[in-house]
């Protein structure tokens, strides 16, 4: 019997060990994943930047003049702030603001949102169905 207890938690000993393990994979995975998200939102952020800054030259230098030029600074500023969005805001505090609106519009509009979600449906129901049809073409006699 004293081997038995002594076998058993051994094993206990190594599942444990095992689990910590698999922990530490996973804290370490993401950590990694975290990182490699942080990079693509400063390229993201980056690239929101130089679009914005890149629009303006090109108008200047297209001589865009009255509304037009307007549209474009207003463009490019959207732009900007969206930048500055991403910039200072982590990602739970971004998941928080979707889900914040997602729920106002829901609140505001029902209606309107069942319809937005319908058209996605369909849409979606539209695509797989295309490329069901593409994988299995019907049998020709």
């Amino acid at each position: 019997m004293f081997g038995s207890k002594n076998g058993k938690h051994d094993v206990q000993k190594r599942v444990e060990e095992i689990a910590e393990d698999i922990g530490d994979d996973l804290k370490d995975l993401g950590r990694s994943a975290r990182e490699g998200a942080d990079d693509v939102k400063k390229q993201v952020v980056r690239q929101l930047y130089d679009t914005a800054k890149s629009m303006r030259k090109e108008a200047r230098e297209r001589g865009a003049k009255g509304d037009t030029l307007k549209n474009v600074n207003n463009m490019a500023k959207g732009l900007e702030r969206a930048a500055t969005y991403l910039k200072w805001n982590s990602y739970e505090d971004i998941g928080e603001d979707v889900e914040e609106k997602v729920t106002k519009t829901v609140t505001r509009n029902p209606l309107q949102m069942m319809l937005i979600v319908f058209a996605i449906g369909l849409v979606i129901g539209l695509v797989m169905r295309n490329n069901q049809s593409r994988q299995n073409p019907p049998a020709t006699p």
